[in-house]
């Protein structure tokens, strides 16, 4: 172990130090027990968890500000694999929607079962519908530079960034997670 090594360089104590935890502690206790070593402990510890904000991106735009609140249903949980099978937004400007967008969007797969019974969207319903590739830029030209809203962000904005950077887009506006925000709010 480290320790050994720092004994047989002739040292008389060593230093630890964690990250955000102390699991390296017990070893190098224990270790320093069994050959009269040392060791001086220390760690890095967060005060604030600043891994899990609510908001990415630059902008901070206020709430009377313009920004875009979106949803999506989709055939599943895997930006991969499953499609999205509908896409409903709204703008807000002011507390108030001054525009919406809402269609369905054909996977060109079928719906599960235990999707059909979550959402409601059945296979008749998107068969006529466009597909992601055409439904995209509408849905890019409705959000603009907004600020996104969606509630669950890891998981609409991953089908959007996935579907985004497939076409050839970026996306790049920044988006807050309503979900985080109240856990954040209401721990």
């Amino acid at each position: 172990t480290i320790v050994k090594v720092a004994k047989e360089w002739g040292h008389k104590a060593i230093a630890i130090t964690d990250h955000g935890n102390v699991q390296g502690f017990p070893p190098a206790m224990l270790a320093s027990e069994k050959i009269g070593m040392n060791v001086i402990y220390g760690m890095e510890a967060y005060f604030v968890n600043d891994t899990n904000l609510p908001i990415y991106g630059d902008r901070r735009d206020d709430f009377n500000g313009e920004f875009c609140v979106f949803d999506l249903e989709t055939t599943g949980l895997s930006r991969i694999s499953d499609k999205i099978t509908e896409i409903g937004a709204v703008i807000v400007k002011k507390g108030e929607i001054i525009d919406r967008y809402d269609t369905f969007v054909n996977p060109h797969m079928k719906i599960p079962e235990n999707i059909v019974e979550l959402t409601h969207i059945t296979d008749d319903m998107v068969k006529d519908a466009e597909t992601i590739d055409k439904v995209l830029p509408k849905m890019i030209d409705f959000i603009g530079n907004s600020v996104v809203v969606t509630h669950n962000t890891d998981f609409d904005v991953s089908y959007l960034k996935f579907n985004y950077e497939k076409y050839g887009y970026k996306f790049e506006n920044t988006y807050l997670d309503t979900l985080r925000l109240a856990k954040a709010m209401f721990p």
